[in-house]
This record gives C-alpha cells, structure tokens and sequence, in this order.
C-alpha cells in the first residue's frame, strides 16, 4: 500500500464516523456533544479534614490568618514594638516616614503625591475639585445641602453633637480634648490649645505671634483675595452674608441675633442693653462706677 492511500484511510478514520458522516454532526451517535457525553467524569477534589484545618489555623495564626473570614490580615512581622506598622512608625523610622516626620504620601515639604499644586491634599482641595467636595464647594461628609453621611439628625457633626452623646463629647458637656476637668489632651501646661499656645510655641503661631489663618502678613487662610475675611466679604459671597447683603446678625429681615426684642441692637438697646439709665454704656459711665464702688464699700463695712 502506497503512502497516499494510508494517509486517506487515516484522515478518514480521523474526520468519519462509521456511518459515513461527519464525526462532529453525525446524528446516529457519533457527535461530538455525545462524545463529551461519553467521556469519564473527573475525580472529586478529596474533602480536607477539619481538624487539619483547624491544626493549620492555629500554626498560622501568629501570621496573621483570620479563621472567621478566612482572610489574611497584616503580619505580625509588619509590626513594630509600639504596635504599629513598621513602615508607618516614627519612632522605628519607618520607610514611608520622611525626613520631617510625616507620611511622605501626604507631607505638603516633600511634595508628596497626594499633595496638590495648592499645597493641599487633592482629595479635598477646592480648586482641584477633589473626590471629597460636593457640588456646594463643601466637604461630601459634613455638607448639610447634601445629607453628609457625618452629621447627625441636629445638623451637627455627630462625634461632637452634645444632644446626641457623641463620643467625642465628656461628662461635662465639653469635648474631651479641649476640657479642663478631664485633663484633655489637646490642652498644655497653660490650660490653652497646644497648637495655639504662644508660650509653648505651638504650630498654629506665625513669626509675627498670631494665629496663621488670621494673618494677613502670612497671607493667612481665612482671607480672601480682597484682603477680607472670607465668611465677611461680599464679593466672595462669604457664609456670613445673606441674600440682602448684610451680615447675618445684623439683618432685621432675616431674624439677626443682633437684634433684641425691642427691634434694636442688642448693644445700645437703652431696656436690654449695655445703655445706663444715664443713657451712656455702662462700661465707660462714671457715675455707674461710682455707684458700683459705693455698694461695695456699704457691703464690706456691713
């Protein structure tokens, strides 16, 4: 038998079935859906015994094996003896602490990547329109136009809420890190904000001893472009404005805290206010002082 003719009968018996059609469509049998059909099932994966499972959660647990979700957590290789990160720790040196300090990913003097062109964090930069400003220039969290998701039934941010019992908020009705009774700790040896304490040089006093936002020489944030500050001025439609283009405490036709009763400002109201029945302000009448010092004095004597 010459070399062509086994080469037929080969491909033959390749692409024909014995009823002399296509193996792939023949109908009485031979196609390929019932060949897969035919074909021996594959073995089952063997089930894993559960106390070997359990021997392997508790040989691996030191690194970092969560047996209820079944999830990886962080090493405790990764972490450092103050309990925190190595790469994060100050003290360790970690390596994504820079030279100042601070996370290199967001410290404004290296420039890091989440640093803006403004030298701010993109996320919440204005100008960049970060992912965390809502269509209101605002924080998404902590805008009360779009239901921020931090703040409570009272409009208020809800860790520092008093009416809601914030976590944030001691028994005496005080911020815990701002109170005195509770030794908070935002407070110095001086009883001020750390940060705001020019005796202890706090981080939040400039060279000329002000605080930086209410600096005009630092160009401090609380001024705007105007040279005004920013919820004060009218061409920034500052916060403090209203729609008749007042303050809002001194605006009668919005209900301004200003006023009293009376319909008067509250600080020459001559009934409520600081006015004297001499029709002076009491703290620079003299005749007021003099009868202040005379009670005194009757008081003392008595």
């Amino acid at each position: 038998m010459s070399e062509n003719s086994s080469e037929k009968i080969s491909l033959k018996r390749r692409f024909f079935c014995i009823h002399g059609g296509s193996e792939y469509n023949c109908t009485d049998g031979c196609g390929t859906a019932n060949l897969l059909l035919m074909l021996p099932e594959a073995p089952e994966a063997p089930e894993v015994d559960k106390s070997t499972k359990e021997k392997a959660i508790e040989n691996h647990h030191e690194e970092g094996i969560n047996e209820n979700s079944n999830q990886i957590n962080k090493p405790k290789k990764f972490i450092c003896a103050h309990g925190k990160s190595k790469y994060h720790c100050i003290d360790c040196g970690g390596s994504a602490i820079c030279v100042h300090g601070k996370s290199k990913y967001r410290c404004k003097d290296c420039k890091g990547p989440a640093i803006c062109p403004h030298l701010k964090e993109k996320r919440i930069c204005k100008e960049c329109k970060g992912s965390s400003i809502c269509s209101h220039g605002k924080s998404k969290y902590h805008c009360k136009d779009c239901g921020g998701s931090a703040l409570c039934d009272h409009g208020r941010i809800k860790y520092r809420c008093k009416d809601c019992g914030g976590p944030a908020i001691c028994i005496h009705a005080k911020q815990k890190r701002l109170c005195k009774d509770c030794g908070g700790a935002a407070l110095c040896s001086h009883g001020k904000e750390k940060n705001k304490c020019r005796d202890c040089g706090g981080n939040a006093i400039c060279s000329h001893m002000k605080e930086k936002r209410f600096c005009k020489e630092c160009n401090g944030s609380s001024f705007c472009i105007h040279k005004k500050t920013k919820y004060q001025c009218k061409e920034c439609g500052g916060s403090a404005i209203c729609i008749h283009d007042k303050r809002k405490p001194y605006c009668k036709e919005c209900g301004g805290s200003a006023f009293c009763v009376h319909e008067k400002d509250k600080r020459i109201c001559k009934i409520c206010g600081s006015i004297c029945i001499h029709l002076k302000k009491r703290y620079v009448c003299k005749e007021c002082v003099i009868q202040i010092d005379v009670e005194i004095n009757q008081g003392s004597s008595s």
